[in-house]
């Protein structure tokens, strides 16, 4: 009984050991920004996101500051623009300049990572 139940412990513990290298694996390094903005990994690696299964998460380097910072974007919806048209009594058909809106992106820097090739 006392074999049976030792055999069973190590079995746990390589299964709990695997699993853990498995994770570590994944991501071995974390990426640099160059001066350009662009991703960096050493020879070897692939830049990749936690998240890959997911097309809507992006490896990407953002400026913040003074400088680029690595890190997972991801899409979150395109922001609401409220014009107010009413209130502006315009003629129909007049044009109007709109700046701003687009994109909006949460940028998450714990999924970004190195993968080995």
């Amino acid at each position: 009984m006392r074999f049976i139940l030792t055999v069973l412990i190590l079995l746990f513990l390589v299964v709990c050991n695997s699993n853990a290298q498995t994770q570590i694996e994944d991501f071995e390094v974390s990426p640099l920004c160059d001066i350009n903005g662009s991703i960096i990994c050493p020879d070897g690696f692939k830049v990749g996101c936690a998240d890959d299964v997911s097309l809507a998460t992006e490896p990407k380097c953002i400026f913040y500051g003074e400088k680029y910072i690595p890190g997972c974007l991801k899409f979150i919806g395109i922001k609401k623009i409220d014009l107010n048209l009413e209130s502006l009594m315009l003629t129909p058909g007049s044009m109007i300049e709109v700046i701003g809106g687009g994109e909006t992106y949460t940028l998450n820097r714990e999924t970004v990572g190195c993968k080995r090739l």
